[in-house]
């Protein structure tokens, strides 16, 4: 099934045997688009915060993966360490961001 791009209306979009039979009323459609709307709309707002929650947590896998070379070249990691956990914290507020996203359709 592919989603109609932004500001394109589907009217054939129903979850009941009477819509699929053809016998629903207007009032039962409209219903049926709020849903899709709203279900797209939720869609769409989850896929953008997984997006993000993604490169946080690549970000940090690959600062991680960095400590060990910069300790052995006698480099001081402390900073380094002190934004990982800075890092980590807007990861957490972002997944946190997400799970909001989803608490009032559950």
């Amino acid at each position: 099934m592919t989603l109609p791009r932004y500001g394109q209306h589907s009217l054939r979009i129903c979850h009941t045997q009477e819509c699929s039979l053809g016998l629903s009323t207007f009032s039962a459609r409209v219903v049926t688009v709020e849903h899709h709307f709203v279900s797209m709309d939720l869609d769409l707002k989850l896929a953008v915060a997984d997006g993000h929650i993604e490169d946080a947590e690549r970000n940090i896998r690959q600062v991680e993966a960095l400590l060990p070379w910069l300790t052995a070249q006698g480099y001081s990691t402390v900073e380094i360490e002190n934004q990982l956990g800075l890092m980590s914290e807007a990861l957490y507020h972002l997944k946190e961001q997400r799970r909001l996203i989803v608490s009032p359709y559950n």
